[in-house]
Parts: C-alpha cells; structure tokens; sequence
C-alpha cells in the first residue's frame, strides 16, 4: 500500500475521533461566535484600540459598529482562523507516529523500506494534505460566517486586497508551517514530545507550532504597522522558514528516532 495514503487515511482517522472531532467544532463555533458578536460583545481594551485604529487609519471610515465589524473581518479575523486551524494540526504527525511505535507498525515499515527519505516523504506529504483539508474546512466556515453576518445586518463590506492576501495565502502557509514544525520538533525534540512518554495531552510542541499565528495576532493588536505592509512582508518570511522545517525535518528524521530503543 501506498505510504502517503496509509499516512493520509491515519491521520483523517485521528482528526474524525471523537475528542479530535468535538475540539474541531468547538473552535468553529468560536470562530462563528465571536464574529456575530464582534459588534456588541465586548472586547479587551487592546483589541478595541487596535480594531478603532485600523477603521480609523487604514480604511478611512468613522470608527462605529460595522466600522470595527469590517476592521476585524479583514484583518483580525484570518490570523484568528489559522491561529485555530494549527491547533488542530499541531498535533498530527506526533500521534501519528506516536501510533505507529507503539503499534509495531514502524519496524515493519522500517523493515520493508529501507531508504529513510521514503518514510519522511510519505509522512510530510500526509501531513501537508491534512493541514490543507484543515484550512479549507476553517476557511469556508469563515466565508460563510461573514457572508451570513453581512445579510443579517444588511451591510456589505467591500474587502481590501490584504484581506485575500491573509485568507487564502497567508492562512494556509501558516498552517502548513503548524504542521511541519510540528513534524521537525517531533522528531528532533524527542524529550519534549509524547513519543518518549506516550501521552497525548498538550506539550510544548503543541504551543510551538502554532506560535507563528499567535504572534501575527499580537502584532496586528499591538503595533501599529499597515496591514499591506505586513503581508507583503511576512507572508516570503513564512514561506521562508516553511522550507526550511520541512528541509530539517526531511533531514533529521532517523531510524533510532522513529522506533522504540
């Protein structure tokens, strides 16, 4: 059998579980939630400011609900969706493999493929068709999310162009970039990750890898930068370092790594 559509169906399988599949709904349902309130639920003093700013100095239009509402839509809420998107794909390839050890399944494997480069490939590319179904699932949710919130207040938004930037390049490099840092620190970081202890909760590998959207969102909140600039300039930087971990994770993924001692 193919080991990309092994690697694929497994990690399809971890993601429909039921705590994996109440996770995704919940964050859904945030995401819903707070963009049908974002007019009238109140909102932390550095949000508020950071939303009023951006209606204010980049769309040019006097700060009022639907001002703040278009503010968040276009720039606030594609990071909010990909900083989601990664927790749910954080954890993927380190179950994944986690299972296969566990399992006996990777010495079978190991066994009957002895080119490494063979194993790392299957597993990246699974992992990047995950984090693609992922982003696309979150994306359409987003879109409809807005699309409803725009016919219930009868306000439709005209969209800069930074906005599709984020939504439809910068989200899913961000959330492939989730993935394949949590792929290379799982497989360099191995004291760090539940491969060593087989437990499944949280770990730092988990806050590692979606640290990127994270810090996207505070920089959007708390620096006053132009939303075009940004893009234009952090959307090559995480192309850049996406590379890079999928280079190192193809690199330093090893035999000794991948079974148990």
């Amino acid at each position: 059998m193919n080991l990309s559509y092994l690697y694929t169906r497994r990690m399809l399988k971890n993601i429909s579980n039921r705590k994996s599949f109440v996770t995704l709904v919940i964050l859904l349902g945030i995401v819903v939630l707070i963009s049908f309130t974002i007019t009238f639920a109140p909102l932390t003093p550095p949000t508020e400011a950071s939303l009023r700013r951006l209606a204010e100095s980049y769309f040019n239009v006097p700060v009022n609900k639907y001002s703040i509402a278009l503010a968040f839509f276009a720039i606030e809420f594609p990071p909010l969706i990909a900083l989601f998107a990664s927790f749910i794909v954080a954890t993927i390839p380190q179950k994944v493999i986690l299972y296969e050890r566990s399992s006996g399944n990777m010495e079978i494997l190991l066994s009957a493929y002895s080119d490494m480069r063979k194993i790392a490939q299957a597993l990246m590319f699974s992992s990047l068709i995950v984090a693609g179904i992922i982003y696309l699932i979150f994306m359409l949710t987003g879109v409809v999310t807005i699309l409803t919130y725009e016919l219930i207040h009868d306000n439709f938004f005209t969209f800069p162009s930074v906005f599709y930037m984020f939504l439809f390049v910068l989200d899913p490099i961000l959330i492939v970039l989730a993935v394949s840092i949590a792929l290379l620190a799982t497989i360099t970081f191995t004291t760090l990750s539940s491969i060593e202890t087989y437990v499944l909760s949280s770990s730092p590998l988990q806050i590692i890898a979606f640290l990127p959207s994270l810090l996207i969102i505070l920089v959007i909140t708390f620096i006053p930068v132009s939303p075009k600039y940004l893009a234009m300039y952090i959307i090559p930087v995480a192309v850049g370092v996406l590379a890079i971990t999928l280079f190192l994770a193809k690199k330093t993924m090893r035999r000794d790594v991948l079974v148990r001692k």
